[in-house]
């Protein structure tokens, strides 16, 4: 497990560099090195003096980069800089309750955190105390195992001299019975090589005694070693205990920091749903001034329609009026004609022309004009009518572009794997002004219906108009034919008082 570690530890002061590269630490506008206390992880600073110009002290900061405890807490004095709460202040004073609770929780988790990283740092030195005790317990036992070696080497030998001595004592038995035969012819040489056989008797049985002693050193030695095993597997015990505190409490800080993102996070979500939310004010704002401007273009659309629509129908019943009245007097003219036919069929013509001859031509003449009158008053009406198709094809296209509006307001995408613990007022004052985009709509759509209600009744008016309109042109051709017969009429009435004209001076 401590090669592990160390392997892990080798790793990490191989990829700091790199992660430094990639995220550089924030440096706060008015920087200031501090000396670190006696149990602290970060290195002290140079102590040769202090720079009073700005450059050198970001040249000093440039030089010596933060570790990550301290970019942390670099990023939580910046969270809790002053400045954007008092614009806040400023701006929204209803949400000053809630800013000063985010603010109390942060720094009571900032106090947090703080002991929880002197606790890291005390932990982290009595592990490298605990090392060195067990590099310095190894190394004993490495001692002692050297001391005892030579020792261990020499019983060994002896017991290989041991095994080996049964055959030796069988030789010296074997040599003993041929002395034994050689001494009864010599006692004098038998005699000495009892003294000799009792020495060397004597000499074993020392080697005996000291192979024993070197069994009980042993025996002593393999106890010793074992008590050693036994305190070194203790100690493994507690270093693998160590380390799972020590991994614990890494898990404790990876969560701090979680916690910590997890903070930045409903920090940066507050911003942007403050944000959205004066997105959302400047819409409604805009929303309500778009309804307002359409209500009242709505009704000055509304009163011109009315005018025009009135206008209208006086013209069609004028027009009305003026049909009747042209289709009485043709009536009359044709009466008339009648009566001027029966009356020449009757009586010979005169030789000028009478009296009421000259009056149908002139009736004839102003039906004429009065006709072109009524045709330059279709043109007109027609022109007319063309111009409040096209307002109603403009109003259809503001009402289309409208309701595109309405419908982009209304579905304002949500943000995306947002979940914060954020204050209640923002959601309130976004569910206020969700109610109030839903109000507007529902205002908008009812100002839809009755434009589209309005539409229809303009549609039908038109519709009415154009066959009115039709009706006219029909009416329009029938004059045109009757005026046609008159102007045949009057061709046979010239034609009728000609040869008269010609026949008084016979």
């Amino acid at each position: 497990m401590s090669e592990i570690r160390l392997h892990e530890r080798a790793a990490g002061k191989k990829l700091l560099p790199e992660h430094r590269q990639k995220n550089p630490p924030i440096r706060p506008a008015t920087f200031k090195k501090t000396k670190n206390t006696e149990k602290g992880g970060i290195p002290k600073p140079n102590t040769t003096g202090e720079c009073d110009s700005s450059l050198g002290k970001g040249d000093a900061y440039h030089g010596a980069p933060l570790p990550l405890e301290k970019v942390t807490a670099t990023r939580v004095q910046r969270i809790k800089d002053p400045n954007p709460t008092k614009d806040v202040q400023r701006c929204y004073p209803p949400k000053v309750p809630a800013l000063d609770r985010s603010k109390r929780r942060n720094e009571v988790h900032c106090a947090k955190i703080h002991p929880l990283k002197h606790e890291k740092s005390d932990l982290r030195d009595r592990r490298e105390k605990e090392r060195e005790k067990i590099c310095q317990v190894h190394e004993a036992l490495k001692t002692d195992l050297e001391i005892h070696k030579p020792p261990i080497q020499r019983l060994d030998l002896a017991e290989s001299n041991l095994q080996c001595a049964p055959a030796y004592m069988q030789q010296v038995a074997n040599d003993r019975e041929m002395e034994h035969e050689a001494l009864t012819s010599r006692p004098q040489a038998a005699e000495r090589r009892v003294v000799e056989l009792e020495m060397a008797a004597s000499a074993v049985t020392a080697a005996q005694k000291e192979a024993e002693m070197f069994f009980k050193q042993l025996n002593d030695v393999t106890l010793q070693l074992e008590e050693k095993t036994r305190s070194f597997n203790d100690l493994e015990q507690v270093n693998t205990e160590l380390q799972e505190k020590l991994e614990a409490l890494w898990t404790q800080r990876n969560n701090m920091k979680k916690r910590i993102c997890k903070f930045q996070q409903a920090l940066a979500g507050r911003e942007v749903l403050k944000r959205r939310l004066d997105n959302l004010r400047w819409i409604v704002t805009a929303a309500n001034l778009e309804r307002d401007t359409f209500a009242e273009d709505l009704s000055i659309e509304r009163s011109a329609w009315k005018e025009e629509a009135q206008q209208l129908t006086q013209r069609v019943n004028q027009l009305t009026e003026e049909k009747e009245q042209v289709s009485r007097q043709v009536l009359a003219l044709q009466n008339e004609l009648g009566e001027l036919r029966r009356k020449r069929a009757e009586s010979r013509p005169p030789t000028r022309p009478s009296l009421a001859e000259w009056q149908l031509q002139a009736q004839a003449y102003s039906t004429q004009m009065e006709l072109k009158n009524l045709k330059e008053q279709l043109h007109i009406q027609v022109q007319e009518n063309q111009r409040l198709r096209l307002q109603n094809v403009e109003q259809q296209e503001q009402l289309r572009r409208l309701e595109e509006k309405a419908k982009d307001q209304q579905e304002i995408p949500e943000i995306p794997g947002f979940t914060c613990v954020c204050d209640p007022q923002p959601e309130e004052q976004l569910a206020l002004l969700q109610d109030s985009l839903h109000r507007v709509s529902g205002e908008k759509e009812g100002l839809t219906s009755i434009l589209n209600s309005e539409l229809q009744e303009l549609r039908a008016t038109c519709d009415l108009h154009i066959t009115s309109n039709e009706r006219l042109s029909s009416e329009k051709d029938a004059l045109q034919q009757h005026l046609q017969r008159q102007t045949q009429l009057q061709e046979q009435l010239k034609q009728v008082q000609a040869p008269t004209n010609w026949g008084d001076p016979e």
